[in-house]
């Protein structure tokens, strides 16, 4: 990434591919249904708590789903973020999984495909591939086949505020030189420049995970994923990623004890009423 690029704005599209992890005794299902005298259940564990814009999306369409389908019922239990990815791996762990749940996509859902946890979906390929924009279904497809549907799609941005920046008359940095030197300006101010809160590790990744590909493109991050083409973190642009990150660390871009501290999103949260620092990076769903 040259000094001359725009990075103030986080503007590459994170996939969250959710919604549908089908556990294979979903198998079965198709040969059983036509034999019930009673409904058959679906579990379905997501993240979708209250407070979560999303929630109201996919409770219609579970909605809509079941009143549509008198046989078959999506039995829905939302379960908070970090609490989600606990229980998940207790569950799998005792083999009591619930048939359709979350996932993120990447390492760890390539670890349940290599575990025999779910199944592929090729109902995804053909026409209905077609259908979601090209990018959507890398995350979750592994060797060719595809594990889990696209429910969403949230960018993340590099947030900032606007009051301080205006009171404080330091400039709207629109290069990662910049970046650094309006770091410093507010740090001498005694102003925390990025809020942080990576006791969850997730929120610290975000910046690995763009700087690297705004330094060997889009193309590492995938490799990476997929374990091909040797991108683990001997890769250059993880390198330089790392270098940036420490050069942020010197200039006292971060909060302290940043992994004391979690990015908790409450019910109501308000980016503009809460951002007491100058920065953060975070998406759309903390708006």
């Amino acid at each position: 990434m040259s000094d001359g690029e725009s990075f103030i704005v986080m503007r590459r599209l994170r996939l969250v591919v959710s919604l549908l992890a089908i556990i294979g005794c979903m198998l079965a299902l198709s040969t059983t249904v036509g034999a019930q005298t009673s409904p058959v259940t679906i579990t379905l564990w997501h993240i979708a708590a209250e407070g979560d814009p999303f929630r109201p999306v996919l409770q219609r369409a579970i909605d809509e789903f079941n009143a549509a389908h008198p046989d078959l019922q999506f039995e829905a239990r939302a379960i908070p973020n970090e609490e989600f990815k606990v229980q998940l791996q207790d569950a799998i762990a005792a083999n009591r999984e619930p048939d359709v749940f979350q996932t993120w996509g990447g390492g760890l859902l390539q670890t349940y495909v290599d575990m025999g946890v779910v199944r592929d979906i090729p109902e995804l390929n053909g026409e209905v591939e077609r259908r979601f924009v090209p990018e959507a279904l890398t995350f979750s497809t592994f060797d060719g086949k595809r594990y889990a549907v696209p429910a969403n799609i949230a960018g993340i941005f590099l947030w900032y505020n606007q009051d301080l920046f205006s009171r404080h008359q330091v400039e709207l940095p629109t290069t990662w030189d910049h970046l650094i030197q309006a770091c410093h300006a507010f740090r001498q101010q005694g102003i925390t420049p990025v809020g942080l809160g990576n006791k969850d590790r997730w929120p610290g990744a975000f910046w690995l995970m763009y700087l690297a590909m705004r330094t060997g493109g889009s193309e590492v991050l995938i490799n990476d994923v997929n374990q091909v083409n040797s991108a683990f973190f001997t890769h250059p642009a993880f390198i330089e990623a790392g270098r940036r990150i420490q050069e942020a660390v010197n200039a006292g871009c971060f909060e302290r004890a940043i992994t004391a501290r979690t990015l908790a999103m409450p019910s109501g949260f308000s980016l503009r009423a809460r951002l007491p620092c100058s920065f953060r990076g975070i998406g759309i769903w903390a708006v």
